[in-house]
């Protein structure tokens, strides 16, 4: 995992620390195992550093967030979440989304204007819906789909589907007006 194609900086701050208590809720973990974890999850596009990942820890422990499981000695520190850690992240994880959807689109008009110069914004919006439907067969070859249960892979083909008709349907309506 040589090449790096991610930017560290443009991680927001404080990002990385919810990032290692939510995968501190799933399993309990010692700074190594975070790091190559996120690399793994991002296909090596990203790797913490060691000058990230401690003070991060220290950040957590400090707030009683996380709690150290093992100390080091002979072996590295261990760490998991606490419950007021859970409650914490359930809490930010809430207020991130909120004001995702506050923002969202006027920085994705402001994002528009920046990679589809001399469109509208409608035009660019068909333009990044046809490119995702474009790209929808290469899912049925990543490995994400793969590590799905069949149940799952099946309740998300058909909540698409439904999807994809209603919007079908919308697509033919709006034709119609035109006729």
């Amino acid at each position: 995992m040589s090449e790096r194609r991610c930017i560290p900086h443009a991680i927001p701050r404080g990002f990385l620390k919810l990032i290692f208590l939510q995968m501190l809720c799933n399993n309990p973990m010692h700074g190594y195992e975070l790091m190559d974890e996120i690399e793994k999850k991002t296909d090596g596009a990203w790797r913490p550093r060691p000058g990230s990942v401690y003070p991060a820890l220290k950040w957590l422990l400090k707030r009683d967030l996380i709690r150290l499981l093992k100390q080091g000695g002979k072996g590295p520190h261990v760490y998991e979440a606490t419950d007021k850690g859970r409650m914490y992240l359930e809490e930010r994880i809430q207020s991130i989304q909120q004001t995702f959807k506050e923002r969202q689109f006027k920085m994705l008009r402001l994002g528009f204007d920046l990679f589809f110069p001399g469109k509208t914004f409608a035009e660019a919006r068909f333009e990044l819906i046809k490119k995702a439907i474009e790209q929808f067969p290469a899912l049925f070859e990543s490995k994400d789909w793969f590590a799905l249960t069949k149940d799952k892979q099946i309740s998300l083909l058909k909540s698409h589907e439904k999807l994809l008709e209603a919007h079908l349907k919308m697509i033919q309506e709006k034709l119609a007006e035109f006729r």
